[in-house]
């Protein structure tokens, strides 16, 4: 069988109905709070999400209109129901007419409502406004809590329809860590689910199949089938774009058999398209032709243009590698009736060189010729796109992978630790048998020994951590930094440090309190350690100081990590600090490319810098100019591109 090599892809739309259906159903939206008097439109929404809708309706309408609380309980089961079935405009109207009935915007109905909103597929603008709603909602959730667990799952959605995958899956992976404790299953299914289809959006399939297992195990546990069927279709997808076409095939067919089993004839036609194209790799195309028809006639009753394109575009390839051109050609047209306008521009492409393929078959060869043109073009945007997002989707990806080794590592260590709990119980069993007085002080001696162990896990903390900020203590701070500096050295490459000052720091200890002056550094320290790598080293440094030092970056990369970190500083808001006053913070920048003697010579460096930026006005970042001046010409574009004043080597701050 000859094929275009072209693998099967989801349009974003279609990945966001997906997400929906496992976000949506099931679950009684993100923030749990129980209500006995909804139990059975809970139960509902496990398998038929329809009849939970339906339930909900006759609820409403039976409810007082005074019980604000309950009918808000309802929009929000109603709003679940509709997202799952993919149903936008009811989801978003039974959202407004719930957020009507709840005023305080601390209830877990009010975070229910702004996650759910954050479901449905929106506009420029509705992605903006609810982009502001939840980003000043997990302002104000404390940190770590459920409810800031919800808003970070909000804001991963809402990134996701921003297409930026890099963003959501931060907001995504941190939703995803908080919730490991075992009465947050749910919120960690949510997010590990999401999670899965971000990754995969970032061709990160290793991560995303470990996250859609993980989500499995847990539909299979809960009997939720109408989740678990929608998470082995995003199982198959991941598959099929693997070309693990055997494996892709016996997940799909557990799919479309729930589907069926649910008398959801749309899940099955989206699992039909799948298995179309695993069969058709396979070389078996009378089956594949067989499911792709089936598919087509669903779609095309229920308007679901997207996916009927992609079963028109399935079938042309098995017309193709059946030799007949001709039949191809009268559906490719049908495909392309409006020049893709209506179609996701890889799709597009496909569909032009498949199109001219079939032109060429038939000797069209002008019209081939025009159709491969328009493929190369569609082609090469769309390689131009994936290759701009690539470089935003790295620290993502590193995050994402570093966190599920995390927790595979755990799990293994727990494993491990029980074990030894069993084993030791086992001894003190017979040891109890032998004697009770040598029982009570094998007691004594054990308790002694916890006690000494824990003091000295608390004493080495100590002698690391910097208790107040949670980050590496100066004497830490300096020892793994003279690693990295000694590292770099050895391997002949870059590396940027930088010293960052809080500004007037004293005058917020003196106008607010110490109390305002810890929070600031508290904020600051956890704004400036999201906003790093793992492999840089971020410590205090002294005071309101703090030093990074990023290994393996040029002084262009690094200035605008710290930049990051400087605008990040302006969120520090809330606690004891008054409305209206904003952090600010100076930094100064050097870096060594083997021209530094010693670590402390570069640390030198980077304090001078930051005298400079404190006496030059204070809130930017200031390069060394030793640094400055032995920087590499396409170092120094890339600064003055930042705004770097190439006769000074100072940030110009808009102000």
């Amino acid at each position: 069988m000859r094929t275009s090599g072209h693998p099967f892809r989801l349009s974003r739309s279609v990945v966001a109905a997906l997400l929906l259906c496992v976000a949506g159903a099931s679950w009684s939206a993100c923030a749990i709070e129980t209500d006995a008097r909804l139990a059975g439109i809970d139960r509902l929404m496990l398998t038929q999400p329809a009849a939970a809708a339906r339930a909900a309706e006759s609820r409403l309408k039976s409810t007082d209109a005074a019980d604000l609380a309950l009918r808000a309980k309802l929009y929000v089961a109603q709003a679940d129901a509709y997202a799952s079935l993919e149903k936008h405009a009811e989801t978003r109207q039974a959202v407004a007419t719930g957020f009507a009935l709840v005023h305080d915007q601390r209830s877990p109905i009010y975070l229910d409502l702004v996650y759910l909103d954050a479901l449905s597929p929106m506009t420029e603008a509705g992605i903006k406004s609810a982009r502001r709603r939840a980003e000043a909602l997990l302002a104000r959730q404390p940190e770590g809590s459920r409810a800031q667990a919800c808003v970070l799952l909000a804001l991963g959605l809402i990134e996701h329809y921003a297409d930026r995958p890099d963003q959501a899956s931060i907001h995504l992976t941190r939703a995803y860590r908080m919730s490991s404790s075992p009465d947050r299953e749910h919120q960690r299914i949510l997010a590990a689910t999401v999670l899965s289809m971000v990754l995969r959006a970032l061709d990160d399939n290793p991560g995303a199949l470990a996250l859609n297992q993980e989500a499995i195990d847990s539909y299979v546990r809960l009997g939720a089938e109408f989740d678990l069927a929608t998470a082995y279709f995003l199982r198959g997808f991941i598959l099929t774009e693997l070309r693990d076409h055997q494996n892709a095939l016996v997940v799909l067919e557990r799919s479309r058999a729930l589907s069926v089993q649910m008398r959801d004839e749309i899940g099955a036609a989206y699992a039909d398209v799948l298995v179309c194209t695993n069969e058709s790799g396979l070389g078996r195309l009378t089956e594949a032709r067989r499911r792709c028809d089936s598919a087509l006639r669903v779609f095309e009753a229920t308007k679901i243009e997207d996916q009927a394109n992609q079963a028109l575009l399935a079938l042309a390839e098995i017309d193709l590698a059946e030799h007949d051109a001709a039949a191809a050609l009268r559906r490719l047209n049908r495909v392309l009736a409006q020049d893709g306008r209506d179609m996701a521009p890889f799709r597009v492409a496909h569909a032009y060189e498949l199109r001219g393929r079939a032109h060429r078959a038939l000797g069209n060869f002008q019209a081939a010729l025009a159709d491969a043109d328009s493929h190369m073009q569609r082609f090469k945007a769309n390689k131009e796109d994936e290759r701009a997002r690539e470089a935003t989707a790295i620290r993502a990806r590193f995050e994402t992978d570093r966190e599920i080794e995390r927790n595979e590592f755990l799990h293994r260590e727990l494993e491990a630790k029980n074990a030894r709990l069993e084993a030791q119980a086992e001894r003190l069993r017979w040891m109890i048998i032998a004697s009770v007085t040598g029982v009570i002080g094998i007691l004594l001696l054990a308790l002694l020994l916890i006690a000494n162990r824990r003091k000295k896990r608390l004493l080495g903390r100590l002698a690391r951590e910097d208790e107040l900020t949670g980050l590496a203590n100066r004497r830490h701070t300096l020892k793994e930094a003279t690693l990295a500096f000694d590292s770099i050295r050895e391997q002949g490459s870059n590396l940027t440090l930088a010293i960052l000052d809080l500004d007037h720091f004293k005058r917020v200890n003196d106008a607010f309190g110490h109390a305002a002056g810890d929070f600031v550094l508290r904020e600051f320290a956890r704004i400036a350690r999201e906003n790093v790598r793992g492999t840089d080293v971020l410590g205090r440094w002294g005071g309101e100081e703090f030093l990074l030092v990023m290994p393996d970056t040029a002084l262009d990369v690094g200035l605008a990590a710290v930049e990051r970190i400087r605008e990040a500083a302006a969120r520090v808001q809330g606690g004891p600090l008054p409305a209206g006053h904003n952090v600010t913070v100076s930094a100064g920048l050097a870096n060594d490319d083997g021209r530094s003697k010693s670590l402390d010579d570069l640390i030198a460096e980077a304090d001078g810098a930051l005298y400079e930026a404190k006496r030059s006005g204070r809130n930017r970042v200031q390069v060394a100019q030793p640094s400055f001046d032995a920087s590499a010409t396409t170092v120094r574009v890339s600064l003055r591109d930042a705004g770097i004043d190439l006769r000074t080597g100072t940030h110009a701050i808009a102000r």
